[in-house]
Formats: structure tokens, sequence, C-alpha cells
């Protein structure tokens, strides 16, 4: 006597979730190649960042959606949903740092599980200004939450700003600009650096601050950059 064996519909929102946590994944790839290899301008860049980041959260949210409609109807697609729930928040925490340039790092606290709080240093041209280069330090939390791309990183933060090279000035460079934006968090914390223009002294200011959608940190660094000929060209 055969016995019909009826499978479990899958939640179809599970596989929605996984779908577009891969996708965000291959954005934030994406988005690390372009700013790594010059192949498109910042503004490009920052909009596939900014892709990757939205895809992400999206993913995120139908994942948790996903869990609870399994929970009360034992639909398949639990492990569609937990990895979803693991690759979102990593995508997050890829595409926030995807326009890093690492140059180094030193241990400040070890962590059981997870990787240890650290100090990281990492550098980037001025997107606009060619022969600038800034060099950034900020703390950055690790454990589980850093190592999935759920912590929030302290507003800690130094940078110093040097002329490596002859310094072309664009013919309409703004009196402020922001330059650098890091998430700090998985949604409002951001790590900026911001050029401002001294026209009256011809030097490039560049001051580094963190900021939330409510409430940011007052702590601040600054760096400046006379405009001055190169000594190579003379």
């Amino acid at each position: 006597m055969r016995r019909l064996i009826l499978d479990e519909p899958y939640a179809r929102s599970a596989l929605w979730s996984r779908r577009l946590s891969v996708f965000a994944w291959a954005t934030a790839g994406l988005s690390f190649a372009m700013s790594r290899t010059g192949a498109a301008d910042s503004f490009a860049s920052l909009a596939v960042f900014g892709a990757a980041l939205v895809v992400a959260f999206i993913a995120a949210l139908i994942g948790a959606a996903a869990a609870a409609i399994i929970w009360r109807t034992g639909a398949k697609g639990a492990g569609q949903t937990a990895l979803a729930l693991l690759l979102a928040p990593l995508a997050l925490g890829a595409a926030a740092r995807a326009d890093e340039d690492e140059i180094g790092s030193v241990n400040t606290e070890w962590k059981i599980l997870g990787p240890d709080h650290k100090i990281v240093v990492s550098a980037f041209d001025d997107p606009e200004v060619k022969g600038v280069a800034c060099h950034l330090s900020r703390a950055r939390t690790g454990g589980i939450s850093g190592m999935v791309g759920l912590a929030e990183d302290s507003s800690d933060a130094a940078i110093a700003c040097r002329q490596v090279g002859p310094i072309t000035l664009p013919a309409k460079l703004p009196d402020k600009e922001e330059i650098f934006d890091e998430h700090r968090s998985i949604l409002f914390k951001h790590l900026r650096v911001v050029r401002f223009f001294d026209r009256k002294r011809n030097v490039l200011v560049y001051l580094s601050y963190s900021d939330k959608l409510i409430k940011g940190s007052p702590k601040n660094s600054i760096s400046t950059v006379p405009v001055m000929p190169w000594p190579a060209a003379q």
C-alpha cells in the first residue's frame, strides 16, 4: 500500500531573501572593484555602493519576515532564510567598506569569538583634487557583531592628508565638499570627510567627523594641505 507524501511548500519570501542577499554581495563586489581599479568616477562607485546597501537591507527585512512565516506555518525554507540573514549583514559590512584601501591595523582587545577590536589605518585619494592623499585611522569593533556587520563602531578617528604629487585644482572647486563616507553601523551612523577650500590662504582643509540620523559626535580631526608647487616638477 502506497502512502501519499505531500511536500510542504517553500516560503517564497525565503527564496527571495536569499536571492537578494546574493545580489547584494555581487553589487558590493562591483563597487569594491570600481573603487580599486578606477574604472568609474567616484559618483558612480558611490551609486553602486548605495544600491548594495539598499538591496542588502531589503534582503534582511524579507528574511526576517520569512522566518516569522516559517515559524507560524511550518513551510520549508529555513535554510534559505538562515543563509539570507547571514549574507545580508555581511554584504552591508562589505559594501560599507568597499572604498577602503586598508594599509594595516593593530589589535586593541582580544575576543574569544570573532575578530579582535582593532585600530585600522586606510588611505584614499581626493577624488577631485589630483596630488592629495589622506590616511584615516579609526576604531573597528570586533566580536560576533563585528564579524557579521551588525556592530556600531565608535566615533574615534584621526586624519592626515598630504601632497603626494603636483596638485591640480578643478576649474570650479567648491568651498565645501564631502569626499569620503563610511558606514560605522548597520544603519544610520557614518564617518565622513569633508574638504574645505581656504581661498584666502590657498589651503585645502580636510575634516573628519561622525554623525547619526538624530545626534552625531563632537569628536573630529583636521588636516591641512597648502597648495604649493611640487618639488619634483620644479
